[in-house]
């Protein structure tokens, strides 16, 4: 799978909500759907996406495919679950 070029965005809506789409696309070009859940986007960075490339909680197999599929990838909060008290 090659490289892809993408533009990481965060949600000013919602925290730890990351979105990834292709740096040749337009935020305005998503679904509504996703645009009005995720809020407006607050740009963190540019990044070069490849089989290799470590990410903080993301498969990169599974951005690459996400982006190829559907030219975005959003990226949601680690889910926290709570101890057992037995």
């Amino acid at each position: 799978m090659p490289s892809v070029d993408t533009i990481v965005f965060k949600s000013a809506k919602k925290n730890d909500f990351y979105l990834y789409i292709r740096a040749d696309s337009e935020f305005e070009s998503l679904p509504m759907e996703l645009r009005h859940s995720f809020g407006t986007p607050i740009f963190v960075m540019d990044l070069t996406i490849d089989e290799q490339r470590s990410l903080a909680r993301a498969d990169p197999l599974k951005v690459l495919s996400a982006l190829e599929e559907n030219g975005f990838y959003l990226q949601l909060p680690p889910i926290v679950h709570e101890g057992r008290k037995e």
